[in-house]
């Protein structure tokens, strides 16, 4: 029985949703035949939310846990737990016995390259799962453009020789694989499987959070999650400024935190928006597909330089629930799958005139929402659903198995 290493700090005790990935994918091929061990934290990321019932462990998955010592809530913490962890891990990879494969997930970032180094010294092939790009996501959040360059001419030295030594890297979309690919790494190891929609996907006709958050609007927008540094608050904010709709047209709710929170309620409370901008705290698992139903549109964002390096996993969220897409963004593999498949509606950053006279339009009900809903929901079932992306991850797997381990 060939025995495959998982490594992601975040995978069980966890209840963040991104979680959700390698535990289902570690599930899925222990029950192909494979022997599973699962490499990760002790000490979840986020405490609401974990389901402790839904333990690997009940199908046949082992988990190594390394207590990392904090439980982190700010960057130091989360800086020194990357790093206990990656050493921790290294220890276990250099010393276990019969390794066939690592399958290796880029949280936290510094761990695809202790893949390289044990490749040297055990010759255990890898896969990179790269749900980020790194090192590019990190250098892109530095807003100094010489430390930013330096730093990222340091740092590709030894990720792109780590991308290239990998037996394979899985990419989320054609602009990231075109990244990687700009790294050196041959077209035959690379491959792209898009995430699946995390939670129950059910659909939801309840109007209970409408009545609850005190919407009273024709339209409401909805974003969800993280709203960090890689994303564009201010485009639709700007746009809603200048559109001199009321709250009664329309209404946007960021159920959201991350570090921008603070920066977009600062602008609402500036231009006495509130009304209009609503900021909510993010619920449960279960509770999501009820506020999905009360919505008319869901926003995803990415900010310039991030597309290819980042991925928004909501999309995948928002479309299997038959919610249509408002995208503000560079050209990425969003806003193409958006204009193939009319699933909603794109514009570039800072297109402020062009978001407002389209959030004017929706107010007037001259679009046809229900059929970029519907068109989204066979998208998501055909593309996207998740039993077909789990078998993309047991081909990829199985042939990087049988592959000689040095070419």
């Amino acid at each position: 029985m060939k025995k495959v290493f998982i490594i992601e700090q975040f995978i069980f005790p966890e209840g963040w949703s991104g979680a959700e990935y390698p535990k289902e994918i570690s599930i899925y091929l222990a029950k192909k035949g494979y022997e599973i061990t699962i490499i990760c934290s002790k000490k979840p990321n986020i405490l609401e939310n974990i389901n402790y019932h839904d333990d690997p462990r009940l199908h046949n998955v082992k988990i190594i846990h390394i207590d990392v010592p904090y439980r982190a809530k700010n960057t130091i913490k989360k800086l020194c737990n990357q790093i206990y962890f990656c050493f921790a891990a290294f220890s276990k990879m250099l010393f276990i016995k019969d390794i066939d494969l690592f399958l290796t997930f880029s949280n936290p970032p510094q761990i695809i390259l202790l893949n390289q180094l044990i490749l040297f010294l055990r010759k255990i092939p890898y896969i990179i799962n790269a749900m980020d790009l790194y090192p590019d996501a990190l250098i892109n959040h530095i807003d100094n453009k010489v430390i930013s360059n330096l730093t990222g001419i340091f740092l590709d030295i030894f990720y792109d020789v780590a991308y290239r030594n990998a037996n394979h890297v899985i990419c989320r979309g054609e602009n990231m694989l075109s990244k990687v690919r700009s790294k050196g790494v041959d077209e035959q190891k690379l491959s792209i499987i898009n995430n699946w929609s995390t939670g129950d996907i059910k659909e939801s006709n309840s109007l209970v959070y409408k009545k609850k958050w005190d919407l009273i609007a024709k339209q409401i927008i909805i974003y969800t999650g993280n709203l960090g540094l890689a994303h564009d608050y201010l485009s639709i904010l700007k746009a809603i400024k200048i559109s001199n709709l009321k709250a009664k047209d329309i209404q946007i709710v960021f159920m959201a935190k991350g570090k921008r929170i603070t920066e977009a309620k600062n602008f609402v409370k500036k231009y006495k928006l509130e009304k209009i901008v609503i900021f909510k705290d993010l619920v449960s698992n279960k509770e999501f597909s009820k506020v999905l139903s009360i919505s008319d549109l869901a926003l995803v964002t990415i900010k310039e330089g991030f597309s290819g390096v980042v991925y928004p996993s909501k999309f995948q969220g928002y479309i299997s629930r038959s919610v249509p897409i408002m995208y503000i963004g560079p050209q990425s593999e969003i806003s193409n799958i958006l204009r193939r498949n009319n699933l909603g509606v794109s514009f570039n950053n800072n297109d402020i005139e062009g978001l407002k006279n389209f959030i004017i339009d929706l107010t007037k009900e001259k679009l046809d929402t229900y059929e970029w809903g519907r068109n989204a929901k066979s998208f998501y079932l055909e593309n996207m659903a998740k039993e077909k992306i789990l078998d993309k991850y047991f081909k990829v797997v199985t042939a990087n198995l049988v592959k000689p381990i040095l070419e």
